[in-house]
């Protein structure tokens, strides 16, 4: 399973990452915070020095957080501290004042 990822940050740190299901959530949720349209991997910096990086990722990468799609708000999979009782079962997309959230 491939995810796509938008990275963002200043100065060179990564403050935040954000996941996606699909590259159509991703490009909409790009549109959403930077204005700008995109059609493959890249990268912008905004007049404040903001620095946007988007791009494909393998599926199922190891984090501590249980991780669903920002776009749409589908489970995408468990994390290493996940607390559900059977981590084979998928969890409930995300609500869409819980999406609002991030």
């Amino acid at each position: 399973m491939t995810t796509h990822i938008l990275t963002s940050g200043r100065n060179g740190q990564t403050e935040d990452v954000r996941y996606f299901c699909s590259f159509d959530c991703m490009a909409r949720k790009i549109l959403e915070i930077t204005g700008i349209a995109v059609s493959d991997a890249g990268e912008h910096t905004d007049r404040e020095g903001n620095t946007y990086s988007w791009g494909a990722w393998p599926g199922g990468s190891e984090t501590n957080y249980d991780v669903w799609c920002v776009g749409c708000g589908d489970f995408l999979w468990h994390g290493l501290e996940c607390a559900c009782q059977n981590t084979e079962d998928d969890r409930e997309p995300l609500t869409e004042a819980q999406l609002a959230m991030l």
